[in-house]
């Protein structure tokens, strides 16, 4: 008897706490409150940068499309009058019309449509997240989005479903308002060595107040040469080999634009060319190896391959502190009035000394003034009484080395070690030419011509 009454209590108690709190138990989905109230906004996208705007400001030939530019020229095509209708729903029109509102079309199509009265396709919840403002249809449950300069719509968030919304009485250019548009902005030219990275440092103006949409991730960066040099999003650049190459940095919510230069440079250059039956790859890989161990350089660039460009090759001479060629020399005449380095061993293609200096009317053709020491470790590179070192040592290297003689390949890459190793422990230019010849094979060094080498310039240049 006693347990049929405790059971009867237990369910009388539970009835009563259901009736009485039936929401503790049952799950009922509440859409959250708007992140926005009645007015006037400017809704940018938080990824792409372009705002929710239309294509024109005839409301009856308008489409919804993602625009860019100065507010003070945007400003009617990209404004939305926001109309609460619930807590948690809205309507967005242009402020200059009364019956064109923002909608969605059953599949899921962005559209701006003429409606004397609204329907639930024209309703839209305008929620905050953590990472920004989602903008969703009431009967689609698609989100926002831009996609280049169209707006779409998708029930899958993406990055480019977060938006920002900004209230139009508060943004502008003067400084009367709360939150002003960027005006302008720059970026320096700079330098950066191969294998290292800067962060580029943009300064915005106005200089005073609160700019929005002016983040690092408000802006793109492109280099016209990704060989040269690379940019990430957050505006740092990587040197990747020497040379000078553009980078665009583009102000998305505006479309404002600046371009700069950045400068590679490297510590040495070593270059070599393959296919030509002689290994001088090992010998310019322990140059490079001598470089890092002893000068304590930090950036060696390197190439070894059969085919190189005279661009890529003058950006080497041009923006490396050290440069060894160990390559063919080209002597065209006995008199030796041009020479040159094999720059494409498969379609035998050379840089001649001219591309460098011209010695007929005594000007510079590829302005050296990085260059500190400059060696041509070939056949006839200094030979006669112009050749490609001299060429380079007029151009601006403080010394050139070449040879004037043929000489033998398998001796000359010993040579380019040796030379290597002593310049890289700061020997002058003299001191490590010699140590090079007599490295312990100085008979066979001198029968194969390897002391035919020839100094232009200062020859007790050190690094």
């Amino acid at each position: 008897m006693k347990k049929k009454c405790r059971r009867l209590a237990l369910f009388l108690a539970l009835t009563m706490i259901l009736t009485i709190f039936p929401v503790c138990f049952c799950a009922e989905t509440v859409e959250a409150a708007s992140a926005v109230s009645t007015g006037s906004y400017y809704f940018n996208n938080k990824s792409g940068g372009y705002f929710l705007g239309r294509s024109s400001t005839t409301a009856s030939t308008s489409s919804v499309k993602a625009i860019y530019g100065k507010v003070s020229s945007i400003r009617p095509r990209a404004s939305w009058y926001v109309t609460m209708v619930d807590a948690t729903y809205c309507t967005l029109r242009s402020s200059s019309t009364s019956t064109y509102y923002l909608s969605s079309s059953s599949s899921g199509t962005v559209q701006y449509v003429n409606r004397s009265s609204v329907n639930n396709y024209c309703l839209w919840s305008i929620v905050m997240t953590g990472q920004g403002i989602t903008i969703k249809n009431k009967v689609t449950g698609m989100y926002l989005y831009q996609s280049s300069t169209n707006i779409k719509s998708s029930k899958t968030l993406s990055s480019a479903s977060y938006w920002r919304a900004v209230l139009t009485s508060n943004y502008g250019n003067s400084a009367s308002y709360h939150y002003r548009e960027l005006s302008s902005f720059s970026v320096a030219d700079t330098s950066v060595k191969v294998d290292a990275s800067k962060a580029l440092s943009i300064s915005k103006s106005p200089t005073s107040g609160t700019i929005s949409w002016a983040s690092i991730s408000d802006f793109t960066f492109k280099s016209s040469n990704t060989a040269i040099a690379t940019v990430n999003s957050s505006g740092r650049v990587t040197g990747k080999a020497p040379g000078k190459t553009m980078i665009t940095i583009t102000h998305k919510p505006t479309g404002s634009s600046r371009i700069i230069y950045i400068t590679v440079y490297a510590d040495s250059g070593l270059f070599g060319t393959a296919n030509d039956g002689h290994d001088h790859s090992s010998s310019l890989i322990s140059a490079r190896g001598y470089m890092n161990d002893n000068s304590g350089f930090t950036s060696n660039y390197y190439t070894y391959s059969a085919v190189h460009t005279k661009s890529a090759i003058k950006n080497i001479l041009q923006y490396s502190r050290f440069f060894i060629s160990r390559t063919h020399g080209l002597n065209f005449t006995s008199s030796g009035d041009n020479t040159g380095i094999q720059i494409d061993s498969t379609n035998n293609k050379w840089l001649y000394m001219s591309e460098l200096y011209d010695f007929g009317s005594s000007t510079v053709k590829c302005k050296l003034s990085y260059l500190k020491i400059c060696t041509f470790v070939g056949c006839y590179t200094a030979a006669g009484d112009t050749s490609i070192a001299k060429a380079a040592n007029r151009a601006g290297a403080n010394a050139s080395v070449g040879f004037t003689k043929t000489i033998n390949c398998n001796y000359a890459n010993k040579w380019t070690c040796t030379y290597a190793q002593n310049i890289s422990k700061y020997k002058s230019v003299s001191e490590a030419c010699y140590a090079a010849l007599h490295n312990g094979w100085y008979v066979l060094n001198v029968k194969n011509n390897l002391d035919s080498y020839k100094i232009f310039g200062n020859d007790s240049m050190t690094l």
